[in-house]
Formats: structure tokens, C-alpha cells, sequence
């Protein structure tokens, strides 16, 4: 009997089969345009997909090889013996103006996701505090790397210290104690609220961020200098 019903099974089955071929080829044939005409639009998809990927890729390519000649050039010119003649000083601000537009034209790949934090420690090197704040914070708040955007937040928060804006810095510096504890400048985060905390004359914050340092980061080399600071702030107490 087990046989017999096995036998029916498998007919059932090869017969619902074939029945669905026949089905879908009578559709075929009443539908034949349409089902040309939704091929050839699948086909000019599929074309256009691959035109728009080789495309962004070759713009990415060119924007990066250019970006690394001006990168080039920029090192060439601050590691010259005249680097600090009128020439050259004309020749940084125009390099630096070419990375700067190169940086805002893209929108994919490496340069769209780092350039900005490159182009904030370029200003920054030249002293160009204001554009390397801008740069750095636009970085800042359009990357997702908890190891890049820590970094730049400091370097932000260095270059206000630079324009003589404690409170900017200071924003920054707590913003920085707020979100990133867990990054490997944690120990500069503190040592820099403590820094803010004593050009403020707030003994007493300056104190607690110094210890902060001395206790939870006893082998960072900031320890030391936490501790002379520490000694410098109880000596002006007396």
C-alpha cells in the first residue's frame, strides 16, 4: 500500500509541474512585448548601475591621484631650507587653497571621508586656526571613526586655544569627556580640561583633572607633567 501512495505522490508532483511549464509558456506567448519590453529595461538598468559604479570609481581615482600630487608638493615645499621665504609662502597658501576645493568636490571614498580631517591639520600647521577649527569639526560631525573624530575634536579644541577662546576649547575638551573616554587620548583629554582649568584659575577643576590623569593613567608620560602642575598650583595657593 506504502508503494502504491508513493507512486500517486510522484505523479501528483510531475503533474503539477508540468503544468505549471505550460502555464508559464502560455503567459510568454500572450505577453511576449511586454515581457520583452521589461528585459530590455532590465538590461538598461543593469547597464546604467555599471556606468554610474565605474564612473564614481574613476572620479574617486583621479580625485585621489590629485590629491595626493598636491599632498606631494605641500611636503616638498615645507621641507625646503627656503620654506619660510615670500615665494614659498605664496606657494602653501596656493597648494593648500587647491586641496581645500579638491576636498569640498568630492563626495565619495577616502578624500570625501578623511579629507577634511587632513585639510584641519594642514590649517592647523600653518596657522591657519580658524579655517582648521572649520575643517575638523565639519570632520567631526560626518565621520563615524571613534579613533579619527577624537583626534580632530582636539585638534579643534588646540586651535581655539591658539585664538585665545578658552570657553571654545574648554566646549570641546568636555564634549570630549562626555562621548569619548574609551579612546586611546584619554589621558590628554583630562590633561588638557586640567590645562584649560588652571589658564581659567579654576584651582580647583584644574586639581581634579590633574589627579585624574596621575590615578587612572599612572604609565602615560602626562603623569609627570600632571604632577609638576599639581605642585606649581599648591605653591600659588601659599
Amino acid at each position: 500500500m506504502e508503494r502504491i501512495k508513493l507512486k500517486e505522490k510522484i505523479k501528483i508532483e510531475r503533474t503539477l509541474g508540468e503544468r505549471f511549464v505550460m502555464a508559464f509558456r502560455h503567459f510568454l506567448e500572450a505577453n511576449k512585448q511586454k515581457v520583452i519590453y521589461s528585459l530590455v529595461f532590465l538590461v538598461l538598468l543593469v547597464l546604467i548601475g555599471l556606468g554610474v559604479v565605474v564612473y564614481v570609481d574613476s572620479t574617486n581615482n583621479k580625485q585621489l591621484v590629485s590629491f595626493e600630487n598636491l599632498i606631494e608638493d605641500y611636503n616638498k615645499i615645507i621641507e625646503s631650507p627656503e620654506k619660510d621665504s615670500e615665494d614659498n609662502k605664496e606657494k602653501i597658501q596656493e597648494t593648500v587653497a587647491s586641496l581645500k576645493q579638491l576636498v569640498e568636490e568630492s563626495r565619495f571614498g577616502f578624500l570625501a571621508e578623511m579629507g577634511n580631517y587632513i585639510l584641519g591639520n594642514i590649517f592647523f600647521d600653518t596657522k591657519n586656526y580658524n579655517e582648521a577649527i572649520i575643517s575638523l569639526l565639519k570632520f567631526s560631525e560626518n565621520s563615524q571613526s571613534t579613533t579619527f573624530v577624537p583626534l580632530a575634536l582636539q585638534k579643534a579644541a588646540l586651535a581655539r586655544e591658539e585664538n585665545k577662546d578658552l570657553d571654545g576649547a574648554l566646549e570641546l575638551y568636555k564634549k570630549l569627556e562626555e562621548n569619548y573616554l574609551d579612546s586611546i587620548i584619554v589621558d590628554q583629554i583630562y590633561y588638557n580640561l586640567g590645562r584649560i582649568y588652571q589658564q581659567k584659575k579654576d584651582t580647583k577643576e584644574a586639581k581634579k583633572y590633574f589627579d585624574k590623569v596621575i590615578s587612572l593613567h599612572a604609565q602615560s608620560p602626562l603623569a609627570d607633567q600632571a604632577k609638576k602642575r599639581i605642585f606649581l598650583l599648591d605653591w600659588e595657593e601659599k
